[in-house]
């Protein structure tokens, strides 16, 4: 006979001054409360135009996720009276540099979805079924049901008692107050994380609110309007600034997909500071406004693979028309670029498909140094080309040769210095031999 398993032994006792007491229940005083408060949409749309609900929260998914007829659905049960689900907002404790306002955790597509109908910014789909209705005779008084279509109507479209149901209807506000910013960003992270993050949007949480408010603003910049594969509903926009900020710091990676960005996330703070996230900020509004010239045809090389390139490419020809005091603009040596048959072996190193090839270290490292080495040939620099990217930083005196095992990369520092050990006719033998033999 088998012998039969024995059951783990439960504790559910402590010892406080050599008595032992049993848990009879859970302290539910503890830090922060959570309050349920029903309001009508009325309310909370006026709420939220007065800036009372902010749908800003940092960490939160873009919005706009969901589709014409997923957001007419959704209407269409409020007007009949359906429950929607519990929306979540929140006020973090006096310290708070992140729910100072009482901010949305969970219910940004449904309050956008609301708040946009109301405002007569999209139509119910022509898809959606009629609601039925009762009607009153105007001369007899005698009361019929009968189905009205709401189908491709506005909100302003339609009859007041429709309008009214909306505006009437009892939303469940669960509100959260007196924790944490921390524990805050886990509790979106928590109700949010059973509706399929990306990815991408999942680096959004990992990030954390501190470092959204540096990157949101990049993230903003009309810089990536109608790039291809950068879009803010699924976050492709925050994964091209990271690869930016990632390049720039000169962050030692194998790649730049998704698991190496997760790492790079994860000592974010250890990983980058403020000058660092500053340039790069300053680098994309700069590349916004020559991308605003581009014609039509010239934008179409621009997308979530080469845009990083152009971007750390622009402080680059920036180094060398501060020093050389050029009159040249970056659109024309962008524009002589893609013209070029240096773009032809750029986009050998592009490959489309699976981002295992496309962002190797290799391949950004070798589209990098087609590029810097065109902004090189593009000012007539007699620059030997050897495969090592230099990349210039400020502040220091001393040039430092700096082992990358992953991205051979010469670090040096002092921006005059540089130029002059670059094209400088004088340069010292020692520094020439440093470079040939920084393989």
């Amino acid at each position: 006979m088998a012998k039969s398993k024995k059951s783990a032994q439960i504790i559910d006792t402590v010892d406080v001054d050599g008595k032992s007491y049993k848990m009879v229940c859970i302290d539910i005083q503890q830090e922060g409360t959570v309050s349920e408060i029903p309001m009508r949409i009325k309310d909370f749309i006026e709420d939220m135009e007065r800036g009372k609900i902010s749908r800003d929260t940092l960490i939160q998914r873009e919005i706009n996720q969901w589709s014409g007829l997923l957001k007419s659905n959704f209407i269409y049960s409020i007007m009949i009276n359906r429950p929607i689900g519990t929306i979540l907002t929140a006020t973090g404790r006096s310290d708070t540099q992140n729910y100072a306002v009482n901010s949305l955790i969970d219910g940004l597509q449904r309050s956008t979805t609301i708040y946009d109908f109301v405002n007569d910014k999209f139509r119910l789909s022509n898809k959606l079924k009629p609601i039925r209705c009762k009607f009153k005779d105007t001369e007899s008084g005698d009361i019929i049901s009968k189905e009205f279509a709401v189908a491709g109507k506005r909100f302003n479209q339609l009859p007041e008692i429709l309008r009214d149901a909306v505006l009437d209807y009892r939303l469940i506000i669960c509100s959260y107050k007196g924790f944490s910013d921390d524990e805050l960003d886990n509790i979106l992270y928590c109700v949010n994380s059973g509706k399929s993050p990306t990815s991408y949007q999942k680096m959004r949480f990992a990030l954390g609110s501190n470092a959204m408010r540096t990157i949101q603003p990049m993230c903003d910049s009309d810089l990536w309007e109608d790039v291809a594969g950068c879009t803010a509903k699924n976050d492709s926009i925050l994964c091209a600034v990271l690869r930016v900020i990632m390049m720039y710091s000169l962050y030692n990676c194998t790649n730049y997909g998704i698991s190496e960005m997760n790492k790079f996330v994860d000592d974010f703070d250890e990983n980058t500071d403020m000058q660092t996230l500053t340039s790069v900020n300053e680098l994309i509004e700069q590349f916004a406004d020559i991308k605003n010239q581009m014609t039509d045809d010239e934008l179409t090389a621009l997308n979530a693979c080469s845009i990083p390139h152009f971007i750390i490419g622009l402080d680059r020809f920036n180094a060398i028309c501060e020093k050389k005091s050029q009159d040249k603009t970056y659109l024309e040596c962008y524009r002589a670029f893609i013209a070029s048959d240096d773009y032809k072996k750029f986009l050998e190193f592009s490959q489309s498909g699976s981002g295992t090839a496309q962002y190797s270290a290799d391949s950004v490292e070798d589209r990098q140094y087609i590029f810097d080495g065109f902004i090189e040939d593009f000012f007539d620099l007699p620059l030997p080309h050897n495969g090592i990217r230099v990349d210039v930083e400020s502040d220091t005196s001393d040039a430092d040769i700096v082992d990358e095992p992953h991205t051979n990369i010469i670090q040096i520092k002092n921006t005059a210095d540089v130029i002059d050990a670059e094209f400088n006719e004088n340069y010292t033998d020692d520094f020439v031999q440093a470079v040939l033999n920084s393989d």
